[in-house]
């Protein structure tokens, strides 16, 4: 098996794959990969690009070839695409809620209007977090584990993409000056990256905000891939608004679950690309202008959407998730 670690967009130890899938291929074996339990845009990462290159190289027959993946949307009409929904995160949530009284907000005076919860960046995340703590410090809890000289992280970082980017020189030096503050952090951890479950373990503070900024892991190309991430504002009766891979919210909604479009605009998620960060930046300029008693009527009018999310993470059957 060729296992592939990833991040959006990038092979790590891309090398490394090339000389396993020649060997495999120089030997005429069939070859299996696995893109490391995780839902990347397989074309993004340009794992269809490099096969088509080696087949032709090597006279390889292109059905040999599959490829396993927790994206739900992966689809090729020349390799054979194995998808297998991510269920570790899903079971580490159910299993979590068993422990849990049922999930409230504190609504007083150190009440926050929004939470932004990042272990390892990239660009979406980056600068999403540099804007959310410049515009909004005060009503927020965030945390961002980004520590320059720590391995983990220098994969991860961000700051490039942005240079070479649509991004305007005040944005640039702003996620400069923000990762310079950095690790942020709230909840104490061990050791990187973060495993599941101790990606539950900041679920103690979502009493103290109202809705959850979400950066996913994966926002190119075509993907569906549901992590920790989602899981868990919806364990814990939280709204959220989400970065990531275009039409996710209504990949979402197609296996049954319901968002928050009925109180601000959720258009940024057919968005492309930073498009989708402008778009939510505005909507949360609109929330925060809203007083505490202002949030906890808005979160009362969203309890039958939050508690629907919550049974329905609860009771979904994973046959339901690989059909989306």
């Amino acid at each position: 098996m060729v296992v592939i670690a990833n991040n959006d967009s990038h092979m790590i130890d891309r090398d490394g794959v090339i000389v396993q899938l020649c060997r495999l291929m120089t030997q005429r074996q069939p070859i299996r990969i696995n893109l490391n339990g995780e839902g990347p845009c397989a074309a993004s990462l340009g794992l269809y690009d490099l096969l088509d290159r080696l087949c032709a190289e090597f006279d390889y027959d292109p059905t040999l070839v599959s490829v396993e993946t927790c994206n739900l949307a992966e689809r090729h009409d020349r390799y054979h695409v194995v998808i297998r929904p991510q269920t570790m995160y899903l079971f580490a949530a159910r299993q979590h809620a068993q422990h849990l009284p049922r999930p409230t907000k504190t609504f007083d005076l150190t009440f926050r209007h929004f939470g932004h919860f990042i272990g390892h960046g990239n660009l979406q995340r980056l600068h999403m977090a540099s804007q959310l703590h410049l515009r909004h410090a005060n009503k927020l809890l965030q945390s961002y584990h980004y520590q320059r000289g720590d391995e983990y992280h220098e994969p991860f970082v961000g700051i490039e993409d942005m240079l070479f980017g649509d991004y305007s020189w005040p944005e640039i030096e702003c996620a400069f000056e923000f990762i310079h503050q950095c690790p942020l952090t709230l909840d104490q951890i061990d050791q990187y990256p973060i495993l599941n479950p101790t990606t539950l373990n900041i679920t103690k503070i979502y009493p103290e905000f109202f809705l959850e900024v979400v950066n996913l892991t994966y926002f190119s190309g075509r993907t569906f891939y549901i992590d920790e991430k989602i899981w868990r504002p919806m364990l814990m009766r939280t709204p959220f608004m989400v970065q990531g891979p275009q039409n996710f919210l209504k990949n979402l909604r197609s296996i049954g679950f319901r968002t928050f479009d009925q109180w601000w605009d959720e258009g940024y998620s057919e968005d492309p690309g930073r498009c989708q960060n402008d778009s939510i930046l505005r909507n949360l300029q609109e929330l925060a202008h809203m007083s505490v008693t202002q949030l906890q009527k808005l979160y009362d009018d969203m309890r039958p959407v939050l508690d629907h999310n919550y049974d329905l993470m609860m009771s979904i059957q994973f046959e339901e998730m690989a059909h989306a």
